[in-house]
């Protein structure tokens, strides 16, 4: 492990003895005068940087399995997970017959889903323990593989979701969205994807809606409360568009198919009775918010009360915050004794549809496998690497000009990062300007920012810069598009989680020096 990750075995070592001690397994605490396990340990990861990968599922499961092994579980001083306990102490999973945790609803990993042969744009069936990237995937079944679908999908509706920006290999996406008779792009503003809809529908602006809830149960609720807040218009709602949520409700109108509709909204709004929708009537977004607060707090509460206060919320009790120190809970897997059944049933699945999939990864223990970019050729010595910005949100902030302008005078925003060791034997100053090239051809250039801050083996980029969109008259053409950079393909693929991989490697190469005194953008 010391030789794939640089870091010294003894390092290593030593973080591994630490952990465990500080852990201090047998420990307790009294909270609210009743005495828990402590276990003052916690490892936590989560999105892109650990999972998007070609095993990533196992990168991140690594990573949380620290936590169950020396029992900081859901304790105090540990990992509190997603909320396994709801307001009430309601149990928000489910238990299989072994008495293991299972999540609800269809989207699960735990008993996995049979695979089958796919049956949708984003090749869900195909990947039985995860969700899939949805719209993202469409490159992969419309471009790449066509004959994997049993149709061809006709209407393509993009609910503000820039996915150029936001996926991987834009042209790719181009063409996967050109394989369908009509788009439609609702959105509160124009973007890349917008471009190529034929129809723009405009939302509200955040700061003109109206939405509830905004804040997820699912591990973002911490502390002593349980609490949920309300979205309200702080702008004048004229020429503001509609709400999201009324123009689903009029197109299943016009379809004649909204009883069928308003019958799925139920379940993915969380409604229970006696809140739930009728068929053979019709609703208005605030009467389905009002039924939405009034499932998900209590039917004491509802839109009005929370148009005055803004926010709902309760005391939560010990047993809410530590649930594994109290309560019985659902098990938790650390021995994943049916993965390697899901990887032969893949397997076969797979040779069927005339696709090579990766499967090494359904072991019943944790595993690791190099990704396959890292079987470049070794002319491509360096990661690409994306990172976020404090001030900048996903895709969707590079065109407000006060951020821009601020992300001018940062020192990195527009720039790439390369450690200054490597720079030196690559012959590159601070300001140069310099051009990134994978091994598929694909080329960015930018200028460069020599730094120690960043590791000797990889180059850092921003994420969400580089637009080209017309509309964004700001961002266009400010930065790089890391996206851009990372290829697009069935071995880029994680089939346990369905997500593709964002590793790529990259060579880098001086193309210009920088004049005295330039500022770039």
């Amino acid at each position: 492990m010391s030789k794939v990750t640089t870091v010294p075995a003894e390092k290593i070592r030593r973080l591994a003895r630490e952990f465990g001690e500080a852990a201090s397994i047998g420990s307790t605490i009294v909270i609210d005068g009743k005495e828990l396990p402590y276990r003052p340990a916690c490892t936590f990861c989560d999105s892109r940087g650990l999972s998007s990968h070609q095993f990533g599922l196992w990168a991140s499961m690594n990573v949380h399995l620290l936590n169950l092994v020396v029992g900081s579980l859901d304790v105090p001083g540990g990992s509190l997970s997603t909320n396994i306990l709801g307001p009430g102490e309601k149990l928000r999973v489910e238990e299989s017959l072994e008495g293991l945790v299972v999540a609800p609803g269809e989207v699960r990993s735990y008993p996995p889903r049979q695979v089958r042969l796919p049956q949708s744009v984003n090749l869900r069936e195909l990947f039985p323990l995860g969700r899939a990237m949805g719209t993202v995937m469409m490159g992969l079944s419309l471009v790449q593989h066509p004959h994997l679908l049993p149709y061809e999908p006709e209407v393509l509706i993009l609910n503000n979701f820039n996915m150029l920006m936001s996926g991987v290999d834009p042209s790719m996406l181009t063409q996967a969205v050109g394989k369908f008779r009509f788009v439609v792009f609702l959105g509160d503003r124009l973007c890349e994807s917008a471009e190529l809809a034929d129809i723009f529908l405009p939302l509200p602006h955040q700061a003109q809606r109206l939405d509830f809830p905004m804040n997820s149960i699912r591990g973002w609720i911490n502390g002593d409360h349980w609490y949920f807040t309300l979205r309200q218009p702080v702008l004048p709602e004229e020429k503001a568009g509609r709400h999201p949520l009324e123009i689903y409700l009029d197109l299943a109108r016009r379809l004649g198919v909204l009883d069928k509709f308003l019958s799925q909204l139920n379940p993915a709004l969380g409604l229970k009775e006696p809140h739930r929708l009728e068929t053979n009537r019709s609703y208005s977004v605030e009467e389905i918010l009002d039924l939405r607060i009034k499932s998900t707090v209590g039917s004491n509460h509802g839109l009005a009360e929370l148009r005055q206060s803004g926010f709902v919320a309760f005391p939560r009790t010990v047993a809410e915050r530590f649930p594994r120190a109290l309560v019985k809970l659902p098990r938790v897997h650390l021995y994943f004794e049916f993965l390697p059944e899901v990887g032969r049933q893949l397997d076969v699945m797979a040779a069927e549809a005339g696709l090579a999939l990766d499967t090494r990864g359904f072991q019943a223990l944790p595993s690791w496998f190099p990704c396959a970019a890292q079987k470049t050729s070794p002319e491509y010595d360096l990661i690409a690497v994306n990172y976020k910005l404090p001030f900048h949100t996903k895709s969707m902030t590079q065109d407000n000009p006060w951020l821009a302008e601020l992300a001018s005078h940062h020192r990195s925003a527009y720039k790439l990062l390369i450690n200054a060791e490597t720079a030196a034997r690559k012959g590159i100053a601070d300001e140069d300007a310099v051009r990134v090239e994978t091994s598929a051809g694909v080329s960015v250039q930018g200028i460069a920012k020599v730094t120690e801050c960043v590791h000797p083996e990889v180059i850092g980029i921003a994420s969400a810069f580089g637009h080209w969109g017309r509309a964004r008259r700001t961002a266009r053409h400010r930065g790089v598009h890391f996206n851009s950079l990372v290829p697009y393909g069935l071995d880029q693929i994680d089939p346990m989680a369905g997500l593709m991989d964002a590793c790529v490697k990259v060579k880098v190469s001086k193309v210009g020096t920088a004049k005295p005194g330039t500022r770039h953008t």
